[in-house]
């Protein structure tokens, strides 16, 4: 069987996997060495149509070396037949099979500032147009908690922070034509993210250049020199890439559903962005 395989640049081959051979990860192949473990085993995560993902350690995290990839776990979600093929085919960004396509959303993620699991790993049967079977290997997000849990027990002041966080990661989306299916389920907060991520003047600055592109300006959010906590999108599945703004799309499937209450909205409307007139709107 031929097959396609696509390694991160800091996975050096296969064996840093725990896999002897592309077969391997896409599940028709022999197990993965951290799936034959008998403690900690791999773990099943929740099921989709046509897709199985399961939890697996590195080589080296639970005996012997690690292999080049690090420690730690990595998430294996394996598709096959899943629906959605032509979708996947024909809307940007345009890719072989359902692995790639989360593959490749996920680095336009990432060099868009926000934060996702780390692509490690796609694999797919070879297919002159859209692969039946793939594979695609993340690293498991650690110390990450929902969203929303984490806001109905979160002090005033660490949720105004976050506020200003997840209006910065709207604008990301907004501005680099992300559609999302943004359920706040999808969403996660990284734990301790005040003591890893940007300085709140950092990223202001970062959502000057956003909105210097949009043609608006950027209020000062009175966060100087404040941490501002990482929002971390969990599940970019049945995403794609508009090419064009999104925040509104986005808004509407993550402002009124979520934890926060009305004047908090407000607060990630004003940080997601500086155009009066979208303001408006998305408080309507």
């Amino acid at each position: 069987m031929l097959t396609h395989l696509l390694l991160d640049p800091g996975v050096p081959d296969l064996v840093a996997l725990g896999a002897a051979a592309v077969e391997d990860l896409l599940g028709t192949g022999a197990p993965l060495e951290g799936e034959a473990h008998a403690e900690p085993h791999a773990e099943p995560l929740a099921p989709g149509r046509g897709v199985a993902t399961l939890r697996v350690p590195l080589p080296g995290t639970v005996r012997g070396r690690p292999r080049g990839a690090g420690t730690g776990w990595m998430v294996v979600r394996r598709y096959d037949g899943a629906p959605g093929r032509w979708g996947a085919r024909m809307t940007a960004p345009r890719s072989d099979s359902h692995a790639a396509r989360e593959w490749n959303l996920l680095c336009a993620l990432r060099g868009a500032g926000v934060v996702t699991a780390a692509p490690l790993a796609v694999a797919a049967e070879a297919h002159p147009l859209f692969a039946r079977r793939s594979a695609l290997v993340t690293r498991a997000l650690e110390g990450v908690v929902p969203l929303e849990a984490w806001w109905r027990e979160a002090a005033l002041g660490a949720r105004r922070r976050a506020c200003a966080a997840l209006g910065m990661t709207l604008a990301r989306l907004d501005a680099g034509g992300f559609d999302l299916p943004l359920e706040v389920s999808r969403l996660g907060l990284l734990q301790g993210g005040e003591d890893h991520a940007e300085t709140a003047e950092d990223a202001c600055g970062l959502e000057q250049v956003l909105a210097a592109r949009r043609g608006g300006t950027t209020p000062d959010l009175g966060l100087r020199w404040r941490r501002l906590p990482e929002v971390v999108l969990l599940d970019v599945s049945g995403g794609r890439v508009r090419g064009g703004p999104t925040l509104e799309r986005l808004a509407r499937r993550v402002g009124p559903a979520g934890p926060w209450t009305a004047s908090e909205r407000r607060r990630i409307v004003m940080a997601a962005t500086s155009d009066a007139a979208r303001r408006r709107a998305l408080l309507a």
